[in-house]
């Protein structure tokens, strides 16, 4: 599956982050290809967006959001529609391609848009 998308992505260091149109998302192995449902802003998402992450700066322009939550489209590991939440680069987008091993099944959770395809 090969996804046209938009992303909250940042251009320059301690700029405001612009929805671009971005694509195409593809999958890879040992990655979940996810529909987002809601992306987190948090303070590791500030000290990077400003340069200031004490880890490495992934390569401009990026998409922002370390934290997301929505549903399986594809994957190796899960059945498509699961519910999912993570911790990686990216949240902040219409998809997201997630190392399935970064992401925590939400069984028995709702989570409140359905799948997109």
């Amino acid at each position: 599956m090969s996804l046209q998308h938009r992303a909250a992505r940042l251009h320059t260091l301690g700029g405001t982050p612009q929805i671009d149109s971005v694509g195409p998302l593809q999958r890879r192995p040992g990655h979940t290809l996810v529909s987002v449902t809601a992306s987190a802003v948090n303070p590791a998402d500030l000290l990077m967006a400003r340069g200031y992450y004490p880890g490495p700066l992934p390569r401009l322009p990026f998409v922002v959001g370390l934290e997301g939550t929505g549903h399986v489209l594809e994957s190796e590991a899960h059945p498509a529609g699961t519910p999912v939440w993570w911790q990686a680069p990216g949240a902040a987008a219409t998809f997201a391609v997630v190392p399935t091993n970064a992401l925590f099944l939400c069984l028995g959770m709702s989570i409140s848009r359905p799948p997109r395809a």
